[in-house]
């Protein structure tokens, strides 16, 4: 395998910090009160044993569905890089720690959350995006909504 040169490096490093940048202003755009919210979800968790605060797990699951990544091992290679740990927390307003919460920590969490409350952090997220209208270019003959149906899966929504 071919070593990289120190400007290969810069490079990647550079469009790496790019594409962080590119995402945060997305969020800001569409979602801008969204740290806020995930820090508002109740954790159901015994407040004692808690190592990770619920908006570091929370948000490191948008990012994973953000950027692609189809494990939580993925996941957990991916983020517990120095730089992703440091930018998250950065991010998030939290005092940085070493690491990230291990994937099996984020499952955890994840079994013991209330549904309803991931349910109102999403309700939240369409019904603004709705009201910026970010949807509306994609209406057909400019004024009617397409409806798309998946079976593939029994869900639904209320």
């Amino acid at each position: 395998m071919k070593k990289l040169t120190r400007a290969e490096k810069r490079e990647i490093r550079r469009t790496l910090q790019n594409e962080i940048k590119e995402f945060l202003k997305i969020q800001a755009h569409y979602f801008p009160e969204l740290i806020q919210d995930i820090k508002n979800v109740m954790d159901s968790r015994n407040q004692s044993y808690i190592t990770y605060e619920i908006e570091v797990i929370l948000y490191m699951m948008i990012l994973k569905n953000a950027c692609s990544i189809e494990s939580m091992q993925e996941m957990n290679d991916e983020f517990n890089i120095d730089e992703c740990v440091k930018n998250i927390y950065k991010i998030l307003g939290l005092e940085e720690r070493e690491y990230l919460p291990h994937y099996v920590t984020v499952n955890e969490c994840l079994k013991k959350l209330d549904n309803a409350e991931l349910e109102k952090l999403r309700k939240k997220m369409i019904y603004g995006l709705i009201r910026k209208k970010s949807f509306d270019h994609a209406k057909f003959l400019g004024k009617h909504w397409l409806v798309i149906v998946d079976a593939t899966q029994l869900f639904s929504f209320k």
